[in-house]
């Protein structure tokens, strides 16, 4: 926060009166700001503490676990409502006050707030491209090892598709081979690999085409 507030000076001084150079700063601070929210806001909803193998806690642990519904505990499961649902919902008012703060058109004339508008997706794009990168090799953290520890200890358990679709498919055995072909791909997404391989015998000899997969 401290750091905030003296960029948000350092910008108002650099701003001065000139409306172009304002919309440019503006620009810059928001796209910068929706890449920091994307990277430090909805990773830290998913999880807040991140083993040292995980280099891009984005793309190899918050996005893959929002995706199969492995999301924390929320306050709705005090009145009973269980569902992951309302996760989504707080993920849907993170996203919108961002873009609220990075976007709002205030006093501006509309050519500076155009310029500011292109900036912001600019900026954005360039802040939040370094989350998806590859390691190097002297970086030694794919976040795989995470990722599957995680999805087998996650809290609460059962509720996330991954869970559900294993009691589906558990019930119906060798009767529903494509619920094992969907439960494969997705233990390989979480790198479940022990686990993929069961499904994978499990779906004998059906083809992911026969499944429409």
């Amino acid at each position: 926060p401290f750091f905030g507030f003296g960029a948000l000076c350092a910008l108002e001084q650099l701003s001065g009166n000139r409306r172009l150079r304002r919309a440019i700063l503006r620009g810059v601070a928001g796209g910068l700001l929706i890449a920091s929210v994307a990277q430090l806001g909805f990773t830290a909803l998913v999880f807040n503490t991140m083993p040292e193998d995980v280099t891009r806690p984005l793309a190899q642990i918050a996005i893959p676990l929002a995706h199969y519904q492995f999301v924390p505990h929320h306050v709705m499961e005090l009145v009973g409502w269980d569902s992951p649902t309302f996760w989504y919902f707080v993920v849907g008012c993170l996203v919108a006050a961002t873009l609220v703060a990075a976007l709002y058109r205030a006093r501006e004339r509309l050519a500076p707030y155009i310029v500011r508008v292109v900036i912001v997706v600019i900026a954005a794009i360039v802040g939040i491209l370094p989350a998806f990168s590859t390691p190097d090799v002297l970086e030694k953290g794919d976040g795989k090892g995470a990722l599957a520890f995680f999805a087998r200890v996650w809290e609460p358990p059962g509720r996330d598709k991954v869970a559900k679709l294993r009691d589906d498919a558990d019930r119906f055995g060798r009767r529903g081979p494509c619920m094992w072909l969907r439960l494969e791909i997705m233990d390989r997404d979480l790198n479940l690999m022990s686990d993929a391989a069961h499904a994978h015998q499990m779906a004998g000899d059906t083809q992911p085409a026969e499944c429409k997969l």
